[in-house]
């Protein structure tokens, strides 16, 4: 907490949406890039993407970046 203020840091936010965002678009490279999906349920299937992104992220980004450079 800076100057007394409680809550979440603003630096600490825009870190959190970073790393949300970098998961999400590595987890298209690493998963949904490689096949074709026929989905019903469009919400189920953007929820599903961002929890996995969220909660395995810190397993996606390296993944990713490593099928990057060795391009898998």
């Amino acid at each position: 907490m800076k100057n007394g203020r409680k809550g979440v840091d603003s630096t600490m936010l825009l870190w959190i949406i970073i790393y949300i965002v970098a998961s999400y678009q590595c987890l298209n490279y690493v998963w949904y890039s490689r096949r074709i999906y026929v989905i019903s349920d469009t919400f189920g299937f953007y929820i599903k993407k961002l929890l996995i992104s969220i909660f395995f992220g810190w397993a996606i980004i390296p993944l990713a970046l490593l099928m990057s450079i060795f391009k898998f």
